[in-house]
């Protein structure tokens, strides 16, 4: 992925824009994300790849990179979505609550994120041609 800036992002729930504003909103998400859905892609193929040896071969090594693999990836989501900050969520107005929910929900995230990767690697590993 692109580099990775150590600030958090925001997440407003409350947010008020113009149609315009919307627009550019969603002209950035997608002039972001798309470049690190196809980076996400690129790394989902090398975990296929290790899949895929790890078990025509039965090598330990081949497992081991793939077990590394899976776990760097949870990491990398954990640490890109531990960046995010929720506000604005309704009935909720202290900061530790505040906190609690965006640890909770960018957990989630990334748990999800790494889950997805994984599953579908397995599935594009194991698939013969």
């Amino acid at each position: 992925m692109a580099d990775i800036d150590q600030d958090s992002f925001t997440v407003g729930l409350k947010r008020r824009e113009t149609e315009a504003g919307w627009l550019r909103l969603f002209d950035w998400f997608y002039i972001t994300i798309t470049p690190a859905w196809f980076s996400w892609l690129g790394w989902v193929a090398a975990l296929s790849g290790l899949q895929f040896v790890a078990v025509k071969t039965h090598s330990a090594w081949a497992r081991l990179a793939w077990n590394i693999s899976n776990f760097l990836i949870f990491m990398y989501f954990a640490a890109l979505f531990g960046r995010l900050r929720i506000f604005g969520v309704p009935g909720i107005k202290s900061d530790k609550a505040i906190r609690f929910v965006s640890i909770l929900v960018s957990g989630l995230l990334a748990w999800l994120a790494a889950m997805a990767s994984i599953k579908v690697a397995e599935a594009f590993g194991q698939s013969t041609p």
